[in-house]
């Protein structure tokens, strides 16, 4: 008889310790569980749900809802956002701690799973703008009207300060001060 790790075993209900941590907005307790199996992040409750279980209560857990962004597969946590409207903060943490490590598919993904608008995205700049200036544009379609036109504001003064003082940054430089409105 195979016995399972007590991380990893599933109750009478077919829950695992990660599934009721985070229902019960435990993100202390659901970060611990997640380090020490990443691979938990992927099962599903009885019902169906990993990360949507956190988003599922009222109100939201995002808190909760974080450490499966860092921790579930790039698609299924794409789903999750995509499915729970309380959950479109969590596309900025998708961006931020994803980005570096993201193939081109799932950037393709991304793209159409995130909404337009998508209030609180602008945070992710930095991290998007990084990896690529067109996956910075993606983000950018993605941008409240609002969001946009600070973006907008800003390039102009900086453009103009530029041609005031004679001095010209590189455009990385000027990027990354652009970026700045994201953090």
């Amino acid at each position: 008889m195979q016995h399972q790790k007590p991380i990893t075993a599933v109750d009478i209900c077919g829950q695992l310790p990660l599934h009721l941590a985070a229902r019960n907005g435990r993100t202390d307790t659901c970060q611990l569980l997640l380090d020490s199996a990443p691979q938990t992040a992927v099962v599903a409750d009885i019902d169906g749900r990993t990360l949507r279980l956190a988003l599922a209560c009222t109100p939201p857990r995002l808190d909760t809802a974080r450490c499966f962004v860092a921790a579930a597969p790039a698609t299924g946590v794409l789903a999750a956002l995509a499915a729970v409207p309380e959950a479109r903060p969590l596309c900025a943490d998708f961006f931020i701690t994803r980005s570096p490590h993201l193939t081109s598919e799932e950037w393709a993904a991304a793209w159409s799973a995130v909404p337009a608008p998508c209030p609180g995205l602008l945070r992710a700049l930095p991290a998007v703008l990084a990896r690529s200036t067109e996956q910075a544009g993606h983000l950018v379609q993605h941008l409240p009207p609002a969001d946009v036109q600070r973006l907008r504001t800003a390039a102009l003064c900086l453009t103009r300060a530029q041609k005031q003082s004679g001095v010209f940054l590189p455009t990385p430089v000027a990027w990354s001060i652009l970026a700045l409105l994201g953090g």
